[in-house]
């Protein structure tokens, strides 16, 4: 985990909880660069929101410039 990342996430308003829920997990599980890839099963479970509620939660954090998604073709998405 980066502590750097993490630190940066706690500050941050205007979301709602399960908006916030999921941002805190993929900081936890960032590298140092800031870069994580878990599943949205695995961030479901973390949270206990629902695969549709994380979707939900990472296409608005991704909206409002909070997070940025990458696809890997074949492989898995980082965030």
């Amino acid at each position: 985990m980066s502590t750097i990342v993490m630190s940066a996430v706690w500050p941050l308003q205007g979301m709602s909880p399960a908006q916030k829920a999921v941002l805190v997990s993929l900081a936890d599980q960032a590298n140092d660069d800031g870069v994580c890839w878990p599943s949205v099963g695995t961030i479901a479970m973390r949270t206990c929101l629902s695969e549709r509620a994380v979707q939900a939660a990472i296409k608005w954090l991704v909206s409002v410039s909070i997070l940025r998604v990458s696809e890997r073709s074949g492989r898995s998405t980082y965030y």
